[in-house]
């Protein structure tokens, strides 16, 4: 492993996100000398700080909504973000906050949840869309976030991850395991061939920080597109990329396959071979550990949720139906998952008990929610998009309807509570140029 000290003046830690989604009510709040090591130890499972769904100083959040939420026990929602200032705008709108809070949206893969704060990728529009890392703290005020600037492009480009802005927004999967942030050096799909074709040898290497002391390491010999760790050991998913560009994509089929290696990149082992792949690209998703077995979504297989145990041995097909993501219920070692289909846009909810046994749960899930996390007997979906992006690209005139930012699920009493939001735009010229005022947001809850 290769590594490179990048040091973020006086700021604290780093960290960006991924959705391979595990049980949100078991991460650990309670934090050793403020940066890093959880006490782990009470617990029988490690998380890894993706959460859609986390209790925080007493106040409970939604947080991969269309924005994060505050949610209180009369099932009120607030938005949760940063004090505006007095000349906050977006594109060619200017924005009148609700109680002067700018929300805050987490994309997609690209957040991590540590402790009472979140950190997330950003790309500045200011500066040729430089890259960099936030760090979302939350305060007393349970609609409030701190906002600092952690690591900017500068540190970034001071690292051997060789972050391009040619391509961008490539800190992508993030997770976190106490002591380190960990991601993948891996573009946006719209800037994949452009970016291979600069011959970078740091596309989709594995990389971590150190919580404490910022030191960006490569894992030199780690090519992951999906990937979980679990006791001291990263499982992840190689695709066989070899970074270059050819009639069956560069893809290497005999490398392609899940291994496994020591967090401090020694004991590198090839667990799984693929028995078979197609002509072109191929990658499993949602790599997960639980009950010593590895969990993923295999396409060769239609899509669906397949385990092999930790050895890489005993392939087993777990699910009946394709899953577009699943989440795990420690407690009755089952798992829900998500079945969408695109034609109609409506998703189904099914549960794979203990025994493998398998029911559709009721309920009609429409729109764009393709992850899924279990918590308290709730299931929180996520994937709704960020809603000022869906308003301000979508408003035709003054009147707007409400989009939905969130789907919460009780499997006991098998209820659906759908989040509805949106801004009250009014559209104007100024001079040759239209603009728009946004007040917001609003919300309905249903």
């Amino acid at each position: 492993m290769r590594k490179h000290k990048c040091m973020a003046a006086g700021l604290l830690a780093i960290s960006i996100a991924s959705m391979s989604l595990l049980s949100g009510c078991e991460l650990i709040d309670n934090v050793k000398n403020g940066v890093g090591s959880f006490f782990s130890s009470i617990f029988s499972k490690q998380t890894l700080g993706n959460e859609v769904y986390k209790e925080i100083n007493g106040n409970k959040y939604y947080i991969k909504a269309g924005m994060i939420l505050n949610i209180n026990d009369m099932n009120e929602v607030k938005a949760v973000g940063v004090k505006a200032d007095d000349k906050s705008h977006f594109m060619n709108s200017d924005c009148n906050y609700t109680n002067d809070i700018e929300p805050v949206y987490l994309a997609d893969y690209r957040s991590v949840l540590v402790g009472n704060t979140i950190y997330t990728s950003y790309i500045s529009d200011d500066d040729d869309f430089a890259e960099g890392i936030y760090k979302y703290t939350f305060t007393d005020d349970p609609c409030v976030l701190k906002k600092e600037v952690w690591i900017d492009k500068d540190k970034l480009d001071d690292s051997e991850i060789s972050i391009s802005t040619g391509y961008h927004n490539s800190i992508f999967d993030l997770k976190a395991d106490g002591n380190y942030i960990y991601f993948i050096n891996a573009p946006v799909i719209d800037y994949k061939n452009s970016y291979r074709n600069e011959n970078n040898d740091t596309y989709l290497k594995m990389c971590r920080i150190n919580l404490k002391t910022n030191e960006i390491e490569l894992f030199d010999d780690v090519i992951a597109t999906t990937y979980t760790i679990d006791n001291g050991w990263i499982y992840y998913f190689d695709d066989g990329n070899t970074n270059e560009l050819s009639n069956d994509y560069g893809i290497d089929k005999d490398r392609s396959g899940i291994y496994k290696i020591k967090t401090d990149g020694t004991q590198k082992e090839k667990l799984y071979s693929l028995e078979e792949t197609s002509s072109g690209y191929v990658d499993f998703r949602q790599l997960e550990i639980h009950n010593d077995k590895i969990y993923f979504i295999d396409p060769l297989n239609e899509e669906k949720l397949c385990c092999v145990n930790k050895d890489g041995s005993d392939y087993k097909v777990i699910s009946e139906n394709s899953v577009c993501s699943y989440a795990y219920n420690e407690n009755e070692k089952s798992f829900y998952y998500f079945n969408f289909s695109y034609d109609d846009l409506i998703g189904n909810l099914y549960k794979i008990n203990s025994d493998n046994t398998e029911e559709k749960m009721n309920g009609d899930f429409r729109g764009s929610y393709y992850y899924i996390d279990y918590c308290d007997s709730k299931i929180y979906f996520s994937g709704g998009g960020n809603l000022f992006y869906n308003v301000n690209y979508n408003t035709k005139s003054n009147d707007q309807s409400d989009y939905d930012i969130g789907i919460i699920y009780d499997v006991e009493e098998q209820e659906t509570t759908e989040i509805k939001a949106n801004y009250e735009c009014k559209i104007y010229n100024e001079d040759v140029f239209e603009r728009r005022l946004y007040e917001g947001p609003y919300f309905e809850v249903k």
